[in-house]
């Protein structure tokens, strides 16, 4: 079961990921071994983008060792393409989260893959809890 700090910070980045017109939706946060979150994103208008021609969906991926990743599955394939990581922190700032996002659904070939994890964020739940408190 998901910690509400752990559901906090997922929030706060869903509410970024929307102010910047990107569509969320099938959020789903989560924990077992480690503390995860999922879910799809898309833009709102994606007319002048890598995504107008493609049925795809993009599905953006949280947890505490990797931090941030997405990946796009394209109709008709059996699986998702490789992933993308925000890397940097397990717990970055959510409007960097957004941010990202934005440039990887506007200009997926611009943005690289940062793999710089697995992390250890020293006292994890108290990070998470300063999202609790917004």
């Amino acid at each position: 079961m998901a910690s509400a700090a752990h559901d906090a910070y997922v929030r706060v980045v869903v509410d970024e990921l929307t102010e910047r017109g990107i569509q969320v939706s099938d959020v789903v946060v989560g924990a077992g071994d480690v503390l995860r979150a999922e879910m799809v994103v898309a833009e709102v208008d994606p007319m002048h983008t890598s995504w107008r021609d493609a049925e795809g969906v993009v599905r953006l991926y949280w947890d505490q060792r990797q931090g941030w990743t997405w990946q796009v599955r394209y109709a008709g394939e059996s699986q998702s393409r490789g992933a993308v990581h925000f890397g940097v922190s397990a717990v970055p700032q959510p409007t960097a989260v957004a941010d990202w996002m934005l440039i990887s659904l506007t200009h997926p070939e611009a943005v690289p893959s940062r793999e710089d994890g697995p992390f250890e964020t020293a006292d994890l739940e108290a990070v998470l809890r300063a999202y609790a408190m917004r």
